[in-house]
């Protein structure tokens, strides 16, 4: 069981909040509650009573007697100010000692049921992809109402629900990474940056492809192609023990190669899990080391606030000594004209 794996590894009680680590200690979604874990004892589940919980469960103001003679308790860092004065009121003689991401290392290396709920939600979103490709060539859109479209089209398919609000930025829009999608109309001739996940078991995907109406302006076609020969140089370096501030000057330098560096202004990656974004940090200051069972994003961009941006990006897993996709989706520019 994963709580009594974690306790192992720990030598003072802590409390938890984050409902992402909850829902990987617990095996199921809660809507609100802290977690107290103790080394070598029970669990206990501290919530409103209205939701069943495989450890012992009981109400927060009761949180002294099952501490016993502890003068320390480690809290997480997502904890309140109001729950951390209260707890102060309870535990007299008890020093709060603030924890950060205490399961960091236990959530990075996916087990395999794991990367089947990201890979089939991954799956999820090469399907929404066809049907806005198909949409796009019938029928005229806005960045706001293709957002719209991509949701709807997930939750038909079967998904809990979206990674994080779909993203479709156009022409100058396509020059900020993370964009809200407007009222802007989807014109010939833009790059279209789509970028999208969904939910299946609480587990996410992330993709992002960058799309053309009709024509390519010459000078996107140059950052595009440039953009994925990045892509690719990037998950050709991906192996175990290699660092991922590695991964990433790997693909900087492709892009160096035009002088787009200056133009990529986010890191390479990010791992991904029940949170969309999750360790490892593939950036130029990651001090993260890759390792298999590790799943994470590769998506190299160049945004140019005049031209707009080209962005593309999959979701790998580290698995026989390589990076193995989730995903066979083209990324060919050919593919990405409408």
């Amino acid at each position: 069981m994963r709580i009594k794996a974690f306790q192992k590894t720990l030598n003072l009680s802590i409390l938890l909040k984050n409902k992402q680590d909850l829902r990987y200690l617990l095996g199921k979604e809660v809507m609100h509650g802290f977690l107290l874990l103790k080394p070598k004892k029970d669990a206990v589940f501290f919530g409103d009573g209205l939701e069943k919980v495989p450890v012992t469960s009981d109400r927060f103001s009761n949180i002294q007697k099952y501490l016993g003679k502890a003068k320390q308790l480690g809290v997480d860092s997502e904890l309140n100010l109001g729950e951390q004065v209260f707890l102060k009121s309870k535990l007299k003689g008890v020093s709060l000692l603030p924890v950060s991401r205490p399961l960091k290392d236990f959530r990075v290396i996916k087990e395999s049921h794991e990367i089947k709920h990201i890979a089939a939600a991954q799956k999820i979103t090469g399907k929404v992809f066809a049907l806005v490709l198909k949409e796009l060539r019938t029928r005229a859109h806005t960045e706001l109402s293709l957002a719209r479209f991509i949701k709807i089209k997930g939750l038909e398919l079967g998904v809990e629900d979206v990674s994080f609000p779909p993203i479709v930025a156009a022409g100058k829009n396509a020059a900020i990474p993370h964009h809200c999608p407007s009222k802007v109309k989807l014109k010939k001739g833009q790059s279209i940056i789509l970028d999208f996940g969904f939910k299946i078991q609480g587990y996410c995907s992330d993709f992002t492809r960058t799309v053309f109406l009709k024509t390519v302006p010459s000078k996107l076609k140059m950052y595009y192609e440039q953009t994925e020969q990045a892509y690719y140089a990037g998950i050709a370096a991906v192996k175990p023990q290699v660092s991922a501030a590695q991964v990433h000057e790997t693909a900087a330098k492709v892009l160096a190669e035009k002088s787009l560096d200056r133009l990529f202004i986010h890191s390479l990656g990010h791992g991904i899990g029940l949170n969309i974004h999750e360790p490892p940090a593939i950036s130029p200051y990651s001090k993260d080391v890759l390792n298999p069972g590790m799943v994470f994003s590769i998506e190299p961009g160049v945004y140019d606030s005049k031209a707009g941006g080209i962005r593309i990006e999959d979701l790998f897993v580290i698995k026989n000594n390589k990076a193995e996709q989730l995903s066979s989706i083209s990324v060919k520019l050919a593919d990405m004209v409408i």
